[in-house]
């Protein structure tokens, strides 16, 4: 299970209840069965997604518990033609808001220059690979590389994509 950062809308509702929920509940049986996955990133952040959808089963009304279960978990239409229907639609979605993003914060990932420097440092280092050599095959002076690496400059995003292929890692990892 690849953790992932959810924002409020209804295409990552979407996602988390048609995939995240149950992975997470497959990941949390997995991790009970065998002791060396249950302290993994993968068995927590499992877990939080199964703690956040009994949160929401908990909220909602009976009407609404069943229409999770019957439709949004099989991933089934909503029928917005009834307005029963897209009422609870609404009221799930916001009770799901409130239950992962309380206050509305967004709990988006955030990383400084000097983080992902010394992350891009270590990365070239367990390569085995010069500064050089590096900077080389990102057709940047060395110096420029030097910077990155110190959290003096910032990356774009295109060379930050080559350095994740360059070491070998998903752009994920690098941040």
């Amino acid at each position: 299970m690849i953790p992932y950062v959810f924002r409020p809308t209804t295409a990552d509702f979407w996602k988390w209840i048609h995939q995240y929920v149950l992975e997470a509940h497959l990941t949390v049986k997995m991790g009970n069965w065998d002791p060396k996955f249950s302290g993994t990133e993968d068995f927590a952040f499992a877990q939080k997604i199964c703690r956040q959808y009994r949160t929401l089963l908990a909220s909602l009304s009976k009407k609404e518990r069943e229409l999770v279960k019957n439709k949004l978990i099989k991933g089934k239409v909503i029928n917005y033609s009834d307005q029963e229907e897209r009422i609870a639609f609404s009221n799930i979605f916001n009770d799901w808001q409130e239950i992962c993003f309380p206050g509305g914060k967004n709990h988006l990932k955030r990383m400084s220059m000097e983080e992902f420097g010394a992350k891009i440092t270590a990365l070239r280092e367990r390569k085995g690979y010069t500064r050089q050599h590096v900077a080389d095959l990102l057709d940047i002076n060395v110096a420029t590389l030097k910077a990155y690496e110190y959290g003096n400059r910032m990356i774009r995003l295109d060379l930050a994509y080559l350095l994740a292929q360059i070491y070998g890692v998903g752009l994920e990892e690098l941040i």
